[in-house]
């Protein structure tokens, strides 16, 4: 008999992971687009702040958009490759371009208040700087590893230690000025990696039950290692940033809910000692905690989910209005 190429459709009636549907739904349900949100009229806000203030978010907002271009190119692409169901590509497609929204949204912002000279030298300081860079790079090492459970780690690193510090600047500065609409993208942001951190961690899980006891000691301290060396630099880019500098416990203390979050997810051990647990958690802690998604709420609903109950929504007039 003559073999012929067989190519088998994405069946969203047959389920292998009820995370992938209800994921997918949550997506979906969260989009955006950056030229739906009128950034122009924090225009006030943003020239009231002073001059050390606005070039700390404004080159805050510019790192971000290299942490979500490298999610978008590289990240979320490379786990595609080591997929265990179909619906899966179909979730990390949806994931990479909303990274690629999140990185749009960030010149966005900028090129609101900015002339493009001001933009095109702030991306080249976050192409430039080193401990940025060496974030990266390290991150950029795991997912050239062969090794999936590895880029799997890494991908929830950047989608909550790595986002949490990078959005500190701008919820801070929202406190004593008119930046809602811009936070507001901050907040969508969040929202948005809590679910692809969630996501990813789940496939991580499963990846790493199937794993040996070797390899498994090797994931724990190869994530330990990476999240001290992501400490040390981000300590370094504090130092160095004479705005930042002032706030150097309230950021590490976001790190430190990004590293427990991470090893949270991954359901690995916490061998970290605390980086920096303020007694009171600043405001601006408590308003990124607050937009990050519950993992056991998230994992609860989808165990409920079905089908029928949520795959049809009415239409409005509204839905064409742009």
């Amino acid at each position: 008999m003559k073999d012929y190429l067989y190519y088998r459709a994405i069946n969203w009636n047959e389920i292998e992971d009820t995370l992938d549907q209800y994921t997918w739904q949550q997506m979906v349900a969260n989009f955006w687009l950056d030229t739906r949100v009128p950034v122009i009229e924090d225009k006030t806000g943003w020239e009231a702040l002073a001059q050390d203030e606005h070039d700390a978010l404004a080159q805050s907002l510019a790192d971000l958009a290299t942490l979500e271009s490298f999610q978008s190119e590289i990240s979320l692409p490379t786990l595609q490759k080591n997929r265990r169901t179909q619906e899966e590509s179909s979730v990390f497609n949806n994931m990479t371009f909303m990274a690629s929204v999140h990185a749009k949204s960030m010149s966005t912002i900028l090129l609101a208040f900015q002339d493009k000279a001001v933009v095109k030298t702030l991306f080249k300081n976050a192409g430039e700087n080193p401990q940025l860079q060496a974030m990266i790079a390290t991150l950029r090492n795991m997912y050239d590893s062969d090794n999936v459970l590895e880029k799997q780690a890494a991908n929830v690193i950047i989608t909550t230690c790595l986002t949490y510090v990078h959005l500190f600047d701008l919820f801070e500065l929202s406190q004593a000025y008119d930046l809602k609409n811009i936070t507001f993208i901050g907040e969508l942001i969040i929202r948005d990696n809590a679910i692809a951190a969630i996501y990813t961690g789940h496939k991580f899980k499963l990846n790493f039950n199937e794993a040996t006891p070797t390899q498994q000691a090797h994931i724990q301290d190869k994530v330990t290692q990476v999240l001290q060396s992501i400490l040390t630099q981000e300590t370094a880019r504090l130092t160095a940033n004479s705005w930042e500098n002032q706030y150097q416990n309230d950021v590490l203390s976001l790190l430190q809910l990004g590293i427990d979050r991470t090893l949270t997810l991954l359901g690995l051990e916490n061998t970290m000692a605390l980086v920096f647990k303020a007694t009171t958690p600043s405001t601006t802690y408590t308003k990124i905690n607050a937009q990050v998604v519950d993992e056991n709420q998230f994992t609860h609903d989808a165990s409920q989910y079905t089908v029928a109950q949520h795959n049809t929504e009415n239409m409005d007039s509204q839905d064409y209005n742009f």
